[in-house]
């Protein structure tokens, strides 16, 4: 792993001159703290995690040096138990699930013309096609899993791939294509940067996504579809294989102290046990900070045994709460979880929990 990332780091380093490496970096980056209590249960836990974000601009393009890291989680962990309560927990982690600094993404993004873009790397599919202005980021919006990014999207952790995009102007929408690996960094079984690079390993494939997004005035609107290429078992016949594929919609909304954000999302029922999606989210800003409530619906498959699982609804409400310190604040929020997981706790179907949270997170910096 470490033999690996020194030579991901090399590349970097010596494509660019000695004299110029430290002209014009922007730096950027933040911590993050959160604590999260199942109200009238036993289970409760903390996370935490850190943000590090280098751009350099270089010939015509820049390059992107994203280091992340974040704290151990254990299988009992509260956001282990309901996986839709904290989209950042355990973001960071080796194959024993302990915490560590990695490199999320290491790319580098040129324009080809003024009207084409390309990105070449270790890179977020996730960030690029299914973008939301107030639903996308849970160190300072939504924390639950449903109101950062579409769960009826499989999308590969930091993948290598490449990204091309063709800017919107005010006659044609955004158009953004991905090429990249099925398995990410999290998804390979040693969680290693070998295993990340060896793009050709015995199972894995080709994830590949398409979207637009349109800009009407304060209004955006995003649609495309997704495949990969690895084979999926069957959910009613796993000796049998086939792939997984969807398609996806978000709509947002944004004046200066309202938003709200829609997302749909469908997939292969055949062999993802997420069969939709379909979730809203409404923020406001006030005098004395900000407000949230998000409510989603994850639509199993009917391939899944209906004896024991349902369909999961997922209900997020915050307030955020701006400190005295420079781009900090604390968020209070409360969730409310029906089919967590499609029954993730072992219990009953229609088993329901309430999440109670409290979020610190600091940024400083601007690329």
């Amino acid at each position: 792993m470490l033999r690996a990332k020194n030579i991901s780091l090399c590349l970097l380093l010596t494509s660019m001159p000695a004299a110029n490496l430290l002209a014009e970096l922007a730096i950027e980056g933040g911590l993050t703290a959160v604590h999260q209590q199942e109200v009238g249960g036993a289970l409760n836990d903390g996370s935490a995690s850190a943000d590090f974000l280098v751009h350099k601009p270089w010939r015509t393009g820049e390059w992107l040096l994203y280091l992340e890291g974040s704290t151990r989680t254990n299988e009992r962990d509260v956001f282990n138990v309901y996986p839709e309560i904290n989209a950042d927990a355990g973001s960071a982690q080796d194959r024993d699930g302990s915490g560590r600094v990695q490199i999320s993404e290491l790319n580098y993004r040129w324009s080809l013309t003024n009207q084409h873009q390309m990105t070449v790397g270790q890179i977020d599919p996730s960030a690029h096609l299914d973008r939301s202005r107030i639903a996308n980021d849970e160190n300072a919006h939504f924390l639950g899993v449903g109101f950062v990014n579409n769960p009826a999207i499989e999308f590969p952790d930091y993948a290598i791939g490449l990204m091309y995009r063709i800017p919107r102007t005010e006659s044609r929408p955004e158009i953004t294509a991905i090429v990249s690996s099925s398995d990410g960094l999290a998804d390979n079984p040693g969680r290693s940067y070998r295993e990340l690079i060896d793009i050709s390993d015995a199972g894995k494939g080709v994830f590949v996504g398409l979207g637009a997004r349109w800009a009407i005035g304060a209004t955006r609107i995003g649609a495309g579809g997704w495949f990969r290429s690895d084979d999926h078992p069957l959910i009613d016949d796993p000796s049998r294989n086939s792939q997984n594929y969807g398609v996806f919609a978000v709509y947002g909304w944004l004046s200066d102290q309202h938003g709200v954000s829609i997302r749909a999302g469908l997939a292969n029922s055949e062999v993802s046990p997420v069969a939709g999606f379909l979730g809203a989210a409404y923020e406001g800003t006030m005098r004395y900070g900000a407000i949230g409530i998000g409510i989603g619906r994850i639509f199993r498959s009917n391939k899944l045994d209906g004896s024991v699982s349902d369909d999961t609804t997922q209900i997020e409400s915050f307030f955020r709460l701006p400190l005295p310190l420079a781009d900090s604040h604390i968020t209070a929020s409360l969730q409310y979880l029906m089919n967590s997981g499609f029954d993730a706790t072992d219990a009953v179907k229609d088993s329901r929990a309430l999440i109670a949270s409290v979020r610190f997170h600091l940024w400083f910096g601007s690329p």
